[in-house]
């Protein structure tokens, strides 16, 4: 299976999207997008499958995907017993870099905000306790509209913006379509899938897909 471009749905009146997930099946297929994706798990348990990795995540995970990096949220096979699937409750803002604009993350005043943007562009999970705090917010994101609902963004990225991080991958961001409809990349994504639930190792996987470690 080919990851798939996702593309964003915006309204002319928006610039970036937020939404509530409450079925454990939404998009949960390989899938890349040109945009951030900042995640909040506000209940649910599974795996992020991304890249070359596989992270167990659980009740008030915060997680920040980077543009064009293939992944999906594989939820626990209880929330699929039965004919109906289990709720979860998952909080998602999709954007762009752009929307902020290079002059405004060039002010000295956003340093965090863009060293955070960067980082990103690798993935990261939010650790310690913060993720509640996370959640809350974006609740206030979901009911805001307009400039309220922007700043509310930027005020998220900062909480997050200096706190402790781990880097979800350790494969440099990918050029998008061209790289997961390779050969390669679809003999990644068979072992990530087979093993998700061990320990996976680079070398491991670039021996799979005829990489160098580096690369």
């Amino acid at each position: 299976m080919r990851a798939q471009l996702l593309s964003m749905q915006l309204k002319p009146i928006q610039s970036f999207s937020v939404r509530r997930d409450q079925k454990p099946t939404v998009n949960n297929w390989w899938h890349f997008h040109p945009e951030f994706e900042l995640i909040c798990i506000i209940q649910g348990t599974g795996t992020l499958l991304i890249e070359d990795r596989a992270v167990p995540f659980f009740d008030g995970d915060v997680f920040i995907i980077g543009p064009n990096q293939a992944h999906y949220c594989r939820f626990d096979d209880a929330y699929f017993i039965g004919d109906n699937c289990q709720q979860v409750d998952v909080k998602v803002v999709h954007f762009k870099e752009e929307l902020f604009g290079a002059k405004f993350l060039n002010l000295p005043e956003n340093a965090k905000l863009k060293s955070l943007l960067k980082q990103s562009e690798k993935g990261i999970k939010l650790i310690g306790v913060k993720g509640q705090v996370v959640g809350r917010m974006m609740a206030t994101v979901l009911k805001s509209e307009g400039g309220l609902q922007l700043l509310r963004l930027i005020r998220i990225l900062l909480e997050i913006a200096g706190e402790k991080i781990e880097f979800l991958t350790n494969m440099e961001p990918t050029v998008g379509l061209a790289f997961y409809q390779a050969e390669r990349w679809k003999h990644i994504h068979e072992y990530v899938q087979q093993h998700f639930k061990e320990d996976i190792k680079v070398c491991d996987v670039a021996s799979i897909a005829n990489l160098g470690v580096s690369s």
